[in-house]
């Protein structure tokens, strides 16, 4: 969703988030806030994964992601 402006980006997420109810949803995702609500997140870097789980827990153990999530959240702020 890189070429969608916010507002249409949050309504495609909420549309997404309706039709997923007690189904299995595979994201790719390089904007974080598209998988923050996410279940489990899976890390990856050069193809390699590094941490597993959800937002919160990777914001705790995980570095490699919350940099990311630092980054990206500067640049948004920017």
């Amino acid at each position: 969703m890189a070429a969608v402006d916010s507002e249409n980006e949050r309504l495609i997420g909420e549309a997404i988030d309706d039709l997923s109810k007690d189904k299995t949803i595979i994201t790719i995702a390089h904007h974080l806030n598209t998988i923050r609500d996410s279940d489990q997140i899976i890390v990856m870097d050069k193809g390699v994964v590094l941490d597993a789980g959800s937002h919160e827990e990777l914001m705790k153990r995980c570095d490699f992601y919350k940099d990311m999530v630092e980054a990206q959240n500067k640049v948004d702020r920017w």
